[in-house]
């Protein structure tokens, strides 16, 4: 699993757990669970035993459900898009911002960025298309993430986008299976599977999500601008 979330999997694995729990405790339904703990009476052995497998189902189907959530969904989930609505990644608009003057970062000037990316700003001026101009922004923002993606602040930054962006898409999947759940199981049966509780707190985990993932990947996008833009003033003072 370490290759599937490399740098944050013991986060992503305590997330799980705590999703976990949050969803089976409150839920009157699911109380075998419960019963099963106070079967095992004063036993520490085999309540450990059972914490244990526990923990290692809630991460095997966390990151199960998780692998089967496509990665467009997910940056479907964090910047939504319909036809021509919708919210722009940053590093699709980064030179349109740099030009005008809404990126602000202690870690590289404007003035030195809009003078190393002046062919890019002035290309981006005869595009009149928005969506092309979008296209040929995130382009060219993604030529010099990947010529910097091997740099610790850059890895360090995306590796919090990626787990902001897991935060919001994990919960809100689990959220709409369990709403769906108790649709069904209340025409079926009249009884609800998930308590409401587990619903809202997962939901609000998502938000939480959502909102960590945006700005982790402005983060993001400005770290990999700071990067080339000192590596292009430090090879011009040589």
């Amino acid at each position: 699993m370490a290759s599937t979330k490399e740098g944050y999997q013991e986060e992503f694995k305590s997330f799980t757990l705590a999703l976990a729990l949050v969803i089976v405790l409150p839920s009157t339904s699911l109380g075998a669970f419960s019963g099963f703990l106070s079967a095992l009476g004063d036993s520490s052995l085999s309540f450990l035993a059972c914490y244990a497998t526990f923990i290692a189902l809630a991460y095997s189907i966390g990151i199960t459900i998780d692998c089967l959530i496509p990665y467009q969904l997910k940056d479907w989930l964090i910047y939504p898009r319909i036809g021509r609505f919708g919210i722009s990644r940053p590093g699709s608009t980064i030179f349109s911002d740099l030009r005008s003057g809404r990126v602000s970062d202690c870690r590289f000037s404007a003035s030195d960025a809009l003078e190393i990316y002046s062919s890019i700003i002035d290309r981006l001026e005869t595009i009149d298309d928005q969506d092309i101009a979008l296209r040929f922004q995130n382009a060219q923002w993604y030529r010099l993430y990947r010529k910097h993606a091997q740099l610790e602040s850059v890895q360090s930054a995306n590796r919090a986008f990626l787990y902001g962006r897991d935060l919001c898409a994990l919960p809100a999947t689990l959220s709409l299976l369990m709403a769906t759940a108790n649709c069904l199981t209340l025409c079926a049966g009249g009884y609800v599977l998930f308590a409401r509780g587990s619903i809202v707190v997962c939901v609000a985990f998502a938000l939480v999500g959502l909102i960590s993932a945006r700005l982790k990947g402005k983060r993001l996008v400005a770290s990999v601008i700071a990067c080339d833009v000192s590596e292009t003033i430090s090879k011009e003072h040589r």
